[in-house]
C-alpha cells in the first residue's frame, strides 16, 4: 500500500529537489527518489510536473521524460496531462523530432477518441503529416467540419496550402464558412498569394456568410500587399473595431497594428519614383534651364506635402486609431498636436531633441536606466552640445507599439510578473515632464516627408529593389525629417527677423538639402541640436545619410 503523507507535508520529490541549484541537480534528486521509493510511494502528476518545469530544453526534457516518468515504477503509458506538458515544453523548444516521438508512442490513435487527441496535439505541434494521416486513416473524422479545421489549420502552418484546398473541398462538402477559409487565407497571404487568398474569401461571402474580425485579420495582409487600404480600414468601421472597449482593444492588438500598416500603404506620393523626384528636384533647381526642355516635360510634377495636410486628409482615422490605442496601452500622455510645438518647446527652453528608437527603449527597460544615463557620453560624443540644457526627449508611436508588442506578445515568452514590471518602467520613462510619446495622430502626418528617409536607405548597398520599402524604421526616421524641417523654419524665422516663409517654399528648400546630400554635393549636419539614438547600424547609417547626428556612433 502506497504510504501516506499529510497534507501540510511537501510531496516528497518536491522537497527532495527544493535545494537543487540547477536543472541536473533535479534530475538526480528525481531519479535518486524514484530508486529509494520503488514500491512503495508512486510520484504523483503534480510532481512530475514540478521537475519538468526545470528543464530548460529539448536534451533536458528528454532525459526527464524518459529517464523519470517512462520508468517502469510508472506506468507504460503516462498520463494525458504529462504527456501535453512535455509537448508543450517540446513545442516551446521547437524540437519536432522530440514532438513527433511522443505523438508517435504516447498518444494512442487506434480509438476514434485517441485519434481525435492525436489530431488535436499533432495540429497544436504543427506536424501536418501526422494530422493528415490521422484524418485519413479515420473516415468519421472526415465527417467532421472541426476536425478538418483542425487539419486545416496544421496543413497552413506548414505553407501546404494545395494539401489544404484537397481537405477543404474533399467529400463530403463543407460550407465554406469564415472559420474554414480563415486558415488559408492567411496562409495565402504570408505567401503573397494575394489573388487566391481574395478569391477563397470571395467565394465564402458568395455563401452568405458576413464578414467577421478574425477573417478580417487573415485578410489585413492581402489588403495591404495590394493597396487596398481604404477597404481595410471601411471593414473595420463596419466591424466596429474603431470603437472597441478597452477590453477588445487588447484582445484585439494585433489587427490594429495590422491596420496602422494598411494605413502607411496609403502613399501620397505613389505615383512618382524616387528617381522621378530626384530628376525633377535637380530640374528646378537650374532655373537657367531652356523653355524648351520644360516644355517637352510632359510629367506629373513633384510636390511635397505638408504634415498638417495629411493630417486633415486621415484625421477621422488617425483620431479613433489613437483613441483605440490609448485604451489598450494605457501609456500617459499621448501627444496627437503637431510637433512642430514640440520643436518650440526646445528652442525655448535650449534643450536637445533626442528621438528614441524601439531597441534603445528596452535597453533602458531591462537594464533598469534612467534617461539621464546616456547624457555625460552624448556630450563627449558631440562637445558642442554641452552649450544646451539637456533634454526634450520625443518618442515615436512605433517606438511604443513595437516596445508593447516585444514585452506583451507571444514571441517573447516572458512570465506575467515580469511583463508587468518591464512595462511599469516602460511607463515611468515615458510619462516623464520633459518626454513627449507621439500617438498615431502625431506621427503619423510626418509621412508626408518619407521621401527623405527613402531617399537615404536608397543609397545603401542592400536595398535591393526597394527591399526596406516596409521597414518600420522609415517611420521613426520620417519623425526625425519633421523635426529636422521646422527645426529649420524656426532658424529662418530667427534669421529674417520673425518674417516667416511660406510652407512650400520651406519644403523645397529642405527636399533641395536632401537630393543634395542624395548626390553628394552637400555635406555636415542638417541640425545640430538634433539627435537619434539607435542601435540598429541600418537604421543610423540611414539617418547619417540624413544629416542626422546618431548616438552611439556605431560605424565610422
Amino acid at each position: 500500500m502506497p504510504a501516506r503523507f499529510t497534507s501540510s507535508a511537501p510531496p516528497p520529490f518536491v522537497l527532495a529537489a527544493s535545494r537543487a541549484q540547477s536543472w541536473v541537480d533535479v534530475l538526480r534528486a528525481y531519479s535518486k527518489c524514484c530508486g529509494y521509493l520503488h514500491g512503495v510511494y508512486h510520484p504523483t502528476p503534480v510532481e512530475l510536473k514540478h521537475g519538468l518545469s526545470y528543464m530548460p530544453d529539448a536534451r533536458s526534457t528528454s532525459l526527464f521524460y524518459y529517464g523519470v516518468i517512462k520508468t517502469p515504477i510508472t506506468s507504460v503509458t503516462p498520463e494525458k496531462s504529462l504527456v501535453l506538458a512535455v509537448l508543450k515544453r517540446y513545442k516551446d523548444c521547437g524540437s519536432v523530432a522530440a514532438l513527433r516521438r511522443v505523438i508517435e508512442e504516447d498518444v494512442n490513435s487506434s480509438t476514434l477518441e485517441g485519434a481525435r487527441a492525436k489530431l488535436a496535439l499533432a495540429s497544436t505541434a504543427a506536424l501536418w503529416e501526422a494530422a493528415l494521416e490521422t484524418l485519413l486513416s479515420h473516415p468519421p473524422l472526415i465527417k467532421s467540419t472541426l476536425q478538418r479545421r483542425v487539419v486545416l489549420s496544421a496543413l497552413c502552418k506548414g505553407n501546404q496550402w494545395r494539401l489544404a484546398l484537397g481537405v477543404l473541398y474533399m467529400e463530403p462538402k463543407v460550407d465554406l464558412h469564415p472559420i474554414m477559409v480563415r486558415p488559408l487565407v492567411r496562409c495565402f497571404g504570408r505567401l503573397q498569394n494575394h489573388r487566391s487568398a481574395l478569391r477563397l474569401t470571395a467565394a465564402a461571402l458568395a455563401t452568405g456568410s458576413s464578414m467577421n474580425i478574425g477573417l478580417l485579420s487573415a485578410l489585413l495582409p492581402t489588403l495591404q500587399g495590394t493597396g487596398k487600404w481604404q477597404l481595410a480600414l471601411h471593414a473595420a468601421q463596419e466591424l466596429h473595431l474603431l470603437s472597441a472597449t478597452r477590453a477588445e482593444a487588447r484582445t484585439n492588438l494585433s489587427i490594429y497594428n495590422q491596420l496602422v500598416d494598411c494605413l502607411y500603404e496609403a502613399d501620397v506620393y505613389a505615383a512618382f519614383s524616387l528617381d522621378d523626384v530626384v530628376q525633377q528636384t535637380v530640374d528646378r533647381m537650374r532655373p537657367r534651364a531652356s523653355e524648351e526642355t520644360r516644355m517637352a516635360t510632359r510629367a506629373p510634377q513633384f510636390r511635397m506635402h505638408s504634415p498638417v495636410e495629411i493630417f486633415q486628409q486621415f484625421q477621422s482615422v488617425l483620431m479613433a486609431l489613437t483613441c483605440v490605442y490609448s485604451k489598450a496601452m494605457c501609456a500617459p500622455r499621448w501627444y496627437s498636436r503637431a510637433i512642430s510645438g514640440i520643436v518650440d518647446s526646445a528652442l525655448k527652453e535650449n534643450t536637445v531633441l533626442i528621438v528614441l528608437d524601439t531597441n534603445v527603449l528596452l535597453h533602458l527597460v531591462q537594464k533598469q536606466l534612467p534617461l539621464e544615463h546616456f547624457y555625460a557620453y552624448m556630450k563627449q560624443l558631440y562637445p558642442d552640445l554641452q552649450q544646451y540644457s539637456f533634454a526634450t526627449v520625443v518618442v515615436p508611436f512605433t517606438t511604443v507599439s513595437e516596445a508593447y508588442t516585444y514585452i506583451w506578445g507571444p514571441k517573447e515568452h516572458f512570465p506575467l510578473n515580469v511583463r508587468k514590471l518591464l512595462w511599469s518602467r516602460a511607463v515611468s520613462l515615458l510619462q516623464q515632464p520633459h518626454v513627449y510619446v507621439l500617438s498615431l495622430a502625431g506621427e503619423y502626418p510626418c509621412s508626408s516627408l518619407n521621401i527623405i528617409p527613402r531617399l537615404a536607405y536608397r543609397t545603401m548597398p542592400d536595398n535591393v529593389a526597394g527591399a526596406f520599402h516596409q521597414d518600420p524604421d522609415l517611420r521613426i526616421l520620417s519623425v526625425c525629417a519633421a523635426l529636422q524641417h521646422y527645426f529649420r523654419i524656426a532658424k529662418v524665422t530667427d534669421n529674417l527677423g520673425g518674417t516667416t516663409i511660406p510652407m512650400g517654399v520651406a519644403l523645397f528648400s529642405l527636399l533641395k538639402y536632401h537630393v543634395r546630400r542624395y548626390c553628394k554635393t552637400v555635406k555636415g549636419c542638417c541640425v545640430d541640436r538634433l539627435l537619434l539614438c539607435t542601435l540598429d547600424k541600418r537604421m543610423s547609417r540611414g539617418a547619417v545619410q540624413m544629416g542626422m547626428r546618431v548616438f552611439p556612433c556605431l560605424f565610422p
